[in-house]
Parts: structure tokens; C-alpha cells; sequence
């Protein structure tokens, strides 16, 4: 049976029919906010300065060359990580990655993956309510959420809808 066609049957099926959606790597793709952050990162002059090499190396980088950390993708296009100086350049691109993805300014750069409005659309309009759930925190990133989701077209209010954020930055526990 179609996927399609199976949830149209779940969501007849059920009382109360709820979706619970992820957003990054399930509704959008992350990529675009990385590859944006790599651009910054190996565009600062001390970095240019520091690291030659690996800046060159990295400004190659192409979308079908990510993959889910930076350091794998970085890795993968030959930056040596057992280099001691290319361990340095990893770091610091990994450490200013941290610094930025989990921010409102670049989630602008988020795109919404094929199929995926269509999907959470179709299941609203057969009276789904929408949950999206995610490691994303309030602080520093419910305006960003808010924000793609309006440019992804994506349904964000009315009483249908829940957005579940963490309440404050970092990991739990």
C-alpha cells in the first residue's frame, strides 16, 4: 500500500489523529545553514592567514560532499584530522560551527526537503493536529523556527498546531 495512502487511512482512523514532525534533517535541510556557516568561517582573514591549506580545501567543499558533521565532511574531501596543524583548522571549524548553527540569523539558510510541506499540509488538511518537535532551544532559536517555517510555507499557528522547543541552550541532564 502507497505511504500516502496509509496515512490518509491512519489519520481517518483516529480519534484524535496527531503528526509529530522533527525539523532539522526531517522537514529541512540543514546543509544549506552549514555550508553558509564554512563560508564565513574560512572567509576571516586570520583563518586565511593560518590555515592556507585547509581554506583552500574547504572553499571546494560542495553540497554532495556533506555529510552530517562538519568534521566528517571536511575529512571526507582529504583534511587530514592525525595532521597536528589540520587538527587545529578542524577544531576551530567545528568550534565556530557550534557558535552559529544553534542561532535565529542563520536558519534563514534552511530548506525545506522535497515533499516535506506537502506532507505536513495534506495532513493537517485531514484533520491532523501538527507537532513539531525539537532539539532547537527558545532562546536562541524560536525566532529563526518561526521564521523558516513561515518562508517554508509551513502551517505555524492556530490551535491545531504545537511547536515543542527546548526551554534554554544545551544538552539535557
Amino acid at each position: 500500500m502507497p505511504l500516502r495512502k496509509k496515512l490518509d487511512e491512519l489519520v481517518k482512523n483516529v480519534k484524535k489523529p496527531i503528526a509529530i514532525f522533527d525539523l532539522d534533517g526531517t522537514l529541512f535541510d540543514v546543509t544549506y545553514r552549514t555550508m553558509e556557516i564554512l563560508k564565513r568561517f574560512i572567509a576571516q582573514p586570520e583563518i586565511r592567514a593560518r590555515f592556507p591549506e585547509q581554506v583552500l580545501m574547504a572553499s571546494k567543499l560542495r553540497y554532495q560532499d556533506y555529510v552530517y558533521s562538519l568534521d566528517a565532511s571536511l575529512t571526507g574531501i582529504g583534511i587530514d584530522r592525525y595532521s597536528e596543524h589540520a587538527a587545529h583548522f578542524l577544531h576551530a571549524a567545528e568550534t565556530y560551527w557550534y557558535k552559529h548553527f544553534f542561532t535565529d540569523p542563520l536558519m534563514a539558510a534552511d530548506v525545506p526537503y522535497p515533499g516535506a510541506l506537502a506532507c505536513v499540509r495534506h495532513l493537517r488538511e485531514n484533520g491532523a493536529q501538527i507537532v513539531y518537535l525539537s532539539g532547537r532551544d527558545i532562546p536562541n532559536m524560536s525566532q529563526g523556527t518561526i521564521a523558516a517555517l513561515e518562508k517554508g510555507g509551513f502551517p505555524h499557528t492556530g490551535h491545531d498546531i504545537v511547536i515543542c522547543l527546548k526551554p534554554a541552550y544545551g544538552r539535557p541532564g
